[in-house]
């Protein structure tokens, strides 16, 4: 069987495994997030939960995305907070991909998740 090659945007079904108190878990689907390159060369990916709306929704870091886009069921949430590296062999059903637009909104969102703003030099 040939190997799973994500692309960025895309939502797949991941077995997060069991989940400890603050930890996303069970199978759930979940957002590539690592770049196409690194997709299509490294053994594993990164990835980004995807699960039900709740008080998280309102979070910087959590992008609200609506039921249908990307082969979602329900109303959801991408939460960025929990981002995971997976080997891509635990990757199940591709379900869909996201629009630019919401990509977008992720970006930003990673961007305050990781703090990947511009600095002067002596705020390091």
């Amino acid at each position: 069987m040939a190997e799973t090659v994500p692309k960025r945007g895309e939502i797949y079904s991941v077995d997060f495994g069991k989940m400890t108190t603050a930890e996303i878990g069970k199978v759930r689907p979940a957002l590539i997030i690592q770049n196409n390159l690194g997709n299509q060369y490294s053994p594993t990916t990164i990835v980004a939960a995807i699960h039900e709306v709740d008080e998280t929704k309102e979070l910087p870091v959590c992008v609200l995305i609506k039921k249908g886009v990307g082969g979602l069921t329900k109303d959801s949430v991408i939460d960025v907070g929990h981002l995971l590296t997976i080997d891509k062999k635990r990757l199940g059903e591709k379900w869909g991909e996201i629009p630019p637009q919401i990509q977008q909104e992720v970006d930003k969102a990673l961007k305050v998740s990781l703090d990947l703003r511009e600095r002067k030099q002596h705020d390091y």
